[in-house]
């Protein structure tokens, strides 16, 4: 299950096999066949900013990366003495980047992680799939998340996007 990055209205995937014959599927429709070392991409889209996810399946070992590919702008400028028509910008939050995509079936019930505080970038999300069964007990910070979970369509699969605080 990938799902785009928070506020994002376009991220890309990447799907690149391991074996020949290996059959892409995204939301249950094969979208390709692929050989040994080739690729399939793929959009996420959200016009709205909305939580958007897909489903990704494939029936060989296979390598799926989600690229995020811009940040969101704030309205902060300050006027660039040198160039009045490219101010700089104050705030800008995120960056492009790429993160491998972990098979549900490699999951794990409990977990630890951090982010960094940067200049620039002032808010922190992290994005959760698992099982719809499981959701009713899922807590982040030991708080009570199950209400924040979106269900993916007809999978097994809920998602949600938290934005994370001190």
């Amino acid at each position: 299950v990938i799902q785009n990055i928070h506020e994002h209205k376009k991220d890309f995937f990447r799907v690149t096999a391991a074996q020949n014959g290996t059959t892409v599927r995204i939301n249950g429709t094969l979208v390709s066949t692929l050989n040994s070392n080739e690729t399939y991409d793929g959009v996420i889209s959200s016009p709205n900013h909305a939580n958007a996810a897909d489903f990704v399946e494939t029936n060989k070992n296979a390598l799926v990366c989600l690229y995020a590919t811009d940040g969101v702008l704030s309205n902060d400028t300050v006027v660039n003495p040198s160039n009045p028509n490219r101010p700089f910008i104050t705030s800008y939050e995120g960056a492009p980047a790429m993160a491998p995509v972990v098979p549900m079936e490699l999951g794990c019930n409990d977990l630890i992680f951090a982010t960094l505080n940067s200049q620039g970038i002032s808010k922190h999300y992290v994005n959760i799939v698992t099982y719809k069964a499981y959701k009713s007990g899922m807590r982040l910070d030991n708080t009570d998340i199950s209400g924040q979970f979106t269900d993916l369509g007809t999978t097994p699969y809920c998602t949600a996007q938290i934005q994370l605080t001190d």
